[in-house]
C-alpha cells in the first residue's frame, strides 16, 4: 500500500489526537489543530480516501473519524517516533528490579509487576524456557534423621528442590556419598533426557546402591521436570474495570484467556528475535481481538537458548511509543540481572 506524503500526515495526526483524547476528530478540527497548508474539503477528501483504504474509521453517526486496526499498523511500522523513557523512570525499574534478584523467578515477576504499575495496564512474564538446559550441580541436605532434601541447579540458573524419606539414618557421610555419585553421574546431562526411562539405566549402573537411593532418584527426576514447566506472570488484571475501551463480555473473554495457562504459554513461548506489537485483529485469540500485545524477549548467553517473555496487553488505542520503550528497557534490564544471577550461582 503506497501512501503519498499528506495522507500518511493526515494520518499519523488523527491517530496522536485520537490516542490523546480518544475522541474522533473531524476535517475542520484537524486544520485547526494541525499545520495543514490547504483547505477543510481538501483534508475532509484525503480522509475520506483513508476510509476507502481501510486506515480510518466512522463511529456511529459522528463526523469525526479514528483510526482502524490497520491505520495502528502503518503508524507503529513507519510513522512512529521512537521515544525513550525518562531517566527518573529508568531509576524506578532498576531500583525495583535489583530489589528482587536476589533469584530469578522473583526476577521475572517483579518485571512484570512494575510493568502493570508503571503502564497501568495488563503485563505479564514468563520464567526461563530454555531449549537445552542441564544440570549443572546438584545438592544434598539433611532435614532431619529419614528426610533429606535434594536441590538441583540448571545452567540457565533455575533452582528446584524436592524431599525424599529414607527408611535409615541419614548421616553426613552418606549424604557426602550420595552427592558425589549424583553429581559424577548426573552433571552435564540435560534435562530433556531425564526420562524415567533414563533414570532406570542410572539406578542400574549403582548396582546396590540404588536400593539406598531409590527415593532420591525420584526426587532428582521431579525437580528435574519442574525445572521444563515454564511459569507465567499476570499482573494489572484489575485495570480492564478501568479501560473504557472494553465491555463487559470481553473483559470476561480476555480474563478468561489470562487464567488458562496453556493459552498463555501457546502466545508467550515462541522465540522472537525482536519486539512484536500485534494489534487487534492480528491477535489470532478471538479474546484478544479488540487488544494491542507488546511483547519482547530476553536471551540469555551462553545458556542453551534460553530466553524469557515480557510483556504487556492494553486497548488498540494506546500510546505505542511509550510502551514499547517500557518494555523494551524492562525486558533489557532483566536479562541483564539474570545473566549476573546464572553467572553468581555457577
Amino acid at each position: 500500500m503506497e501512501l503519498g506524503e499528506r495522507k500518511l500526515k493526515i494520518l499519523n495526526a488523527i491517530i496522536e489526537s485520537y490516542v490523546r483524547t480518544g475522541e474522533p476528530i473531524a476535517s475542520k478540527s484537524l486544520c485547526e489543530i494541525f499545520d495543514f497548508s490547504v483547505s477543510s474539503a481538501t483534508i475532509r477528501n484525503e480522509m475520506a480516501e483513508l476510509v476507502n483504504l481501510g486506515l480510518l474509521e466512522q463511529p456511529h453517526t459522528s463526523a469525526g473519524r479514528i483510526p482502524s486496526h490497520l491505520g495502528y499498523r502503518i503508524y507503529v511500522d513507519y510513522l512512529m517516533k521512537k521515544s525513550d523513557i525518562s531517566d527518573d523512570e529508568k531509576e524506578v525499574i532498576d531500583k525495583f528490579l535489583l530489589r528482587s534478584c536476589n533469584d530469578i523467578e522473583n526476577l521475572f515477576r517483579a518485571s512484570s509487576y512494575i510493568l502493570s504499575k508503571l503502564l497501568n495496564s495488563i503485563s505479564f512474564s514468563t520464567s526461563l524456557f530454555c531449549e537445552k538446559s542441564y544440570i549443572d550441580k546438584i545438592e544434598i541436605i539433611k532435614v532431619n534423621n529419614h528426610i533429606g532434601m535434594v536441590i538441583l541447579l540448571t545452567s540457565s540458573g533455575i533452582i528446584k528442590s524436592k524431599t525424599f524419606v529414607c527408611d535409615y539414618t541419614l548421616t553426613n557421610d552418606i549424604l557426602k556419598i550420595f552427592k558425589n555419585i549424583l553429581n559424577q553421574k548426573l552433571t552435564g546431562i540435560l534435562i530433556s533426557e531425564m526420562t524415567p526411562a533414563f533414570i532406570q539405566t542410572i539406578a542400574v549402573s549403582m548396582g546396590e546402591m540404588s536400593m539406598l537411593m531409590s527415593s532420591v532418584l525420584i526426587s532428582v527426576k521431579e525437580a528435574a521436570e519442574e525445572t521444563l514447566d515454564v511459569k507465567v506472570n499476570v499482573f494489572g488484571q484489575e485495570n480492564l474495570l478501568l479501560l473504557t475501551e472494553f465491555e463487559l463480555n470481553n473483559i470476561r473473554e480476555i480474563l478468561k484467556f489470562l487464567n488458562d495457562r496453556n493459552s498463555m504459554k501457546s502466545l508467550l513461548c515462541k522465540k522472537i528475535n525482536k519486539t512484536v506489537v500485534t494489534i487487534g485483529n492480528e491477535n489470532k485469540e478471538s479474546a484478544l481481538k479488540n487488544t494491542t500485545v507488546i511483547m519482547s524477549q530476553y536471551h540469555l548467553k551462553n545458556s542453551y537458548s534460553s530466553f524469557g517473555t515480557i510483556g504487556i496487553l492494553s486497548p488498540v488505542r494506546v500510546d505505542y511509543s511509550k510502551m514499547i520503550s517500557t518494555v523494551d528497557y524492562v525486558t533489557t534490564s532483566t536479562g541483564e540481572l539474570a545473566e549476573k544471577i546464572i553467572n553468581i550461582k555457577k
